[in-house]
């Protein structure tokens, strides 16, 4: 269960699309309730899990009860089909997921996006007495809880969640689909791309929690020194606008490109030499799992959505509380590392992607948390 599904664009929707087309693939029955969103018709199924539309994709408090509602009856009306319910990120969907579960006799699960207000226990997408009532609801049916960072898992704890009703399961990442580049590969996608001199690459939604102002005060300092290198900021979002009025008041537009959404993101991942993630808090970055899959240097904080990146061996960190100086200065240390330094560090990120980031993994880790419930 998930308000937005594929093509829908965003960590969390990748996220339960990954798991449940793997779960299909390995011959478990799975059915996908979601929202209409634009670009799907309705009903529409894809060869995995069955994706069933339950609601349109905005319409405002009549069309969210409608939703609500037929979600909540669909629950009831397939009881015999299912085993478990497994509803994505915290929201006014949880107590009625819940509440069917109670009815049907089905264990409920909540994998969570991070911490706090940002995807986390605390995060409450309702207001006044609907605020209340999720609340009370989550308390009288005692649902299991996922989430995917250490952080997350100290807040369920200390909110006074059974230890046996809260597990860490980091987000899967797509190995299969993003690889390191084969050899002489990589410099022909460059020739392709038109990338010359270090590529810095940033991948993701254009949003505050990803702090990109930094990255590019950060870019101000460590360009000056460094006027062949190169910074990407790939993706959308809210806070796109503003970012390219910073970038032009920097004085940094011949050094930084914001190409948008690239529909070949895997290539640039393969070409560029390093991803940079600024971001303050994150549950588990998605963009961070593929760019390690490909074998990419990754250039981070030190926060528990972060914890795949070891420093000095699976990719660098800096400061959690990084000032621009700072965070240049993880730059130049990157740019600083000798050929062979980073061709280690990216052999490592990309084999611990694959041996315990997987998508294979991670389903086996949902499997036996199903089981034991």
């Amino acid at each position: 269960m998930i308000s937005s599904y594929p093509p829908a664009l965003g960590g969390t929707e990748n996220r339960a699309a990954r798991l449940a087309e793997e779960l299909a693939h390995a011959g478990f029955p799975v059915t996908v309730l979601t929202r209409r969103n634009s670009g799907i018709k309705p009903g529409e199924n894809n060869s995995g899990p069955i994706i069933l539309h339950l609601g349109p994709e905005d319409g405002g408090f009549p069309g969210n009860l409608l939703f609500y509602c037929r979600v909540f009856l669909k629950l009831l009306s397939l009881r015999k089909t299912y085993s478990v319910i497994q509803n994505f990120l915290l929201s006014t969907l949880t107590p009625l997921c819940c509440a069917a579960g109670a009815l049907a006799g089905k264990p409920v699960f909540v994998s969570l996006g991070g911490v706090g207000a940002r995807g986390g226990l605390r995060d409450d997408s309702g207001t006044g007495r609907f605020a209340n009532a999720k609340t009370a609801l989550l308390s009288l049916f005692k649902p299991f809880f996922i989430t995917p960072n250490k952080d997350g898992l100290r807040e369920l704890l200390k909110s006074g969640i059974p230890a046996t009703r809260a597990k860490l399961i980091p987000n899967p990442a797509p190995t299969a689909e993003f690889t390191p580049p084969a050899p002489q590969e990589r410099e022909q996608l460059r020739q392709e791309l038109g990338f010359n001199g270090e590529i810095f690459l940033f991948a993701g939604r254009f949003v505050a929690e990803k702090n990109l102002p930094l990255l590019a005060e950060a870019w101000k300092i460590f360009s000056t020194a460094h006027p062949s290198a190169r910074l990407l900021l790939a993706g959308e979002g809210p806070l796109k606008d503003s970012m390219k009025e910073l970038v032009n008041s920097l004085g940094i537009e011949n050094s930084v490109s914001l190409p948008g959404a690239v529909p070949n993101l895997p290539d640039y991942y393969r070409a560029a030499d390093f991803f940079v993630l600024p971001s303050d808090t994150e549950g588990m970055s998605n963009a961070l799992l593929e760019a390690m899959s490909c074998g990419l240097v990754p250039l981070v904080k030190d926060i528990s959505g972060c914890a795949p990146v070891e420093d000095g061996k699976t990719g660098l960190k800096t400061p959690a509380a990084a000032s621009p100086g700072q965070f240049a200065a993880l730059l130049e240390r990157a740019a600083a590392l000798d050929p062979h330094a980073r061709q280690k560090i990216s052999a490592a990120s990309a084999r611990l992607m694959r041996e315990s980031y997987s998508i294979e993994k991670i389903t086996a880790q949902y499997l036996q948390l199903y089981y034991g419930a």
